[in-house]
């Protein structure tokens, strides 16, 4: 019988353990972005063509059996209003077609003409339209005041569209929809202004041949309000809609790409309500995956809401679904 060398062997092991990882490199399941070479995917993730762990699409089998599954339109994408948790405290989120949140929310229970319409026009002419100026409402929806490109009109809270004449902007008072007490006399808010103010004056540097500049970035939301974090030279902070910082929930720069705040807002939003979140927060304002519930783990996802059952006393580990 021929017999592989030994040298062979400890080849192999060595070529195979380069590429898949040694058993202590192949736990049983990994999260988000992590490899599923040799290791399975928490669920909902599904293993890609090139071995990464992904968000599942909308109309995957990688749902069943989960506390929450996603609405899906009729070619399988992502419906634009998805909503989770239970009637009294449930709340409805904006979705982009690929399953990533988006600016919009509204609790379940006032949600029944959410169409998050304007939270996704912006989202598809944000990367080509730095001046975009089109107002969403909280829940998503178009503000009844709209203007863009030195127009106005009166819009349909649905669709954006005009209801009736569009004026000049610099004739906008004769809207029926303009209230001079709540635009006043311009339409850009405090947040877009500053954002088009450095907007340009950097045009303005470069012209000159200055190559860098140490202009604080303006982020603003998609109804014109500050965005729910703000970066500060090397650390970045969750902020509150008028810039103010949130408690004490920061990162540095470098990990700003898994920060979004929600915990930290979230629990600014129940407190205005009289109500009170009780899951645990990151020290960066994202919800804490492993929540606790009388001492029995859960797993919950970005927005706060369950992504597994009860678990036994002991258990302690969660996967990073998404941000």
């Amino acid at each position: 019988m021929f017999k592989i060398p030994n040298k062979f062997l400890i080849f192999l092991g060595i070529y195979y353990s380069s590429i898949y990882g040694s058993a202590q490199d192949c736990p049983e399941f990994v999260g988000l972005g992590g490899s599923c070479v040799c290791s399975k995917c928490f669920p909902p993730l599904q293993c890609s063509t090139n071995k990464i762990c992904s968000q599942a699409k909308c109309d995957s089998n990688q749902w069943a059996n989960l506390p929450w599954s996603p609405s899906c339109e009729d070619d399988g994408s992502y419906s634009p209003k998805q909503c989770k948790g239970e009637d009294a405290t449930g709340r409805c989120f904006c979705y982009n077609q690929d399953g990533k949140r988006i600016f919009g929310w509204s609790w379940l229970k006032d949600a029944e003409n959410m169409t998050c319409a304007c939270s996704r026009r912006r989202e598809e002419l944000a990367a080509t339209r730095p001046d975009l100026s089109l107002h969403c409402s909280e829940n998503g929806n178009y503000e009844s005041l709209q203007c863009d490109n030195g127009l106005c009109w009166c819009a349909n809270p649905k669709t954006g569209q005009p209801v009736e004449r569009i004026f000049p902007e610099s004739m906008m008072r004769y809207l029926s929809c303009y209230d001079g007490d709540d635009v006043g006399s311009k339409y850009w808010r405090q947040c877009e202004s500053k954002k088009i103010a450095r907007q340009k004056i950097l045009v303005k540097l470069r012209a000159h041949g200055r190559v860098f500049s140490f202009i604080d970035e303006a982020l603003c939301d998609g109804d014109g309000s500050f965005a729910s974090y703000r970066v500060d030279r090397k650390t970045v902070f969750c902020t509150w809609k008028d810039s103010s910082r949130l408690e004490n929930y920061q990162t540095p720069i470098g990990s700003v790409r898994n920060m979004n705040c929600n915990c930290a807002r979230d629990t600014r939003i129940f407190n205005d309500e009289g109500l009170e979140n009780l899951l645990t927060c990151e020290t960066n304002g994202n919800y804490e995956a492993l929540q606790f519930s009388n001492g029995r783990p859960f797993c919950v996802d970005s927005d706060g809401y369950a992504i597994t059952s009860l678990g036994g006393w002991g258990d302690a580990s969660c996967p990073v679904i998404s941000r």
